[in-house]
């Protein structure tokens, strides 16, 4: 994207507009918010990130790195799994945005569990 360009200012309302096109309707699905509320969070979490993508917000804050910034990123993670996995599907699309945000956040997982792992042994929350 040029650098005059406007950047969009949330995310909001991009589901739906993938191999459907752009006259598709706006979803709101148990899956859609959950999806959304989890970008959101994690914005809110890491502003480095939020930046990168974009998200409004203050770009110039840094993540917070510190043991208790971790573990907070670790249990965002570990919640938003456990719950997309629970959520309710209402038909292919909610299940391929499910099946996306699962593999996503394993992954992201699979980066912060061996932090976790650490800092448990450390004796501190994770």
């Amino acid at each position: 994207m040029p650098d005059n360009e406007e950047r969009p200012a949330t995310i909001e309302g991009s589901a739906g507009h993938g191999a459907a096109g752009a006259d598709s309707a706006v979803r709101d699905s148990e899956v859609d918010r959950l999806s959304n509320r989890y970008v959101a969070e994690y914005a809110a979490h890491s502003p480095m990130m939020a930046t990168f993508l974009g998200v409004p917000g203050d770009p110039d804050r840094l993540d917070d790195l510190s043991p208790a910034g971790l573990a907070d990123g670790h249990a965002l993670v570990t919640s938003t799994l456990a719950t997309i996995t629970a959520a309710e599907s209402t038909g292919p699309e909610d299940d391929i945005a499910r099946d996306v945000l699962v593999e996503r956040l394993e992954v992201e997982l699979d980066h912060r569990e061996p932090i976790a792992s650490g800092l448990r042994y450390l004796g501190r929350a994770a």
